[in-house]
């Protein structure tokens, strides 16, 4: 980036002890650059010059918690109706006779029944997602194109993904790329400009 186009108090993205990161430019420095704040350790760095600025770092919606993204998978859960309970007056109390029945699933039909998709859990939404789920959900609640370094540090900086590679953009745009050009209409993604990727969900 260029001078001209940095303003005190925005947030980019920088890199940082060779990772990239959201940070906040608090005050200039004397000597040139900016004193700024890393918004991942919430700690205070030196950014020399304008050259370790990648671009603006986009604002993304606020968050659910765990526990509102799992409640839609757990609501359904507790509403899907058993062999047991399904009468054909869902309000009529049992009777003694069917107190008395014996169940009607048997061992073969319990063992070909399908079974329930798992309920995402904590862990899986935190640190534990693959670098392509976590972008999924980093750009879905953006809810705005970005390009690959933004979608990386966004992840990173929520906690959805955690890598030691040395280029977690390049790692991102290539699994974006292969999901759009392997499921076309059905993938997660759509590529909106040259290097700039928007949700698709």
């Amino acid at each position: 980036m260029k001078n001209a186009e940095v303003k005190l108090g925005g947030k980019y993205i920088a890199k940082v002890s060779n990772r990239l990161c959201t940070v906040r430019l608090d005050e200039h420095r004397p000597r040139g650059g900016w004193y700024a704040t890393n918004m991942r350790t919430n700690k205070r760095i030196v950014i020399k010059s304008a050259q370790r600025l990648r671009g603006p770092a986009h604002e993304p919606k606020a968050a659910k918690t765990p526990l509102e993204a799992v409640m839609p998978h757990i609501k359904a859960e507790e509403n899907r109706p058993t062999p047991n309970t399904v009468r054909t007056n869902a309000h009529s109390a049992p009777t003694a006779a069917e107190k008395r029945a014996p169940s009607p699933v048997t061992a073969t039909t319990a063992k070909n029944a399908p079974k329930s998709p798992p309920v995402r859990t904590d862990a899986r939404l935190k640190g534990k997602m693959s670098g392509l789920d976590a972008a999924a959900r980093a750009l879905s609640e953006a809810g705005t194109p970005m390009n690959a370094a933004d979608i990386a540090a966004t992840a990173i900086d929520k906690g959805y993904w955690k890598t030691t590679g040395k280029t977690p953009q390049a790692t991102i745009y290539a699994a974006i790329l292969r999901e759009i050009q392997k499921k076309g209409e059905d993938a997660r993604f759509k590529k909106t400009g040259k290097g700039m990727f928007a949700s698709n969900q």
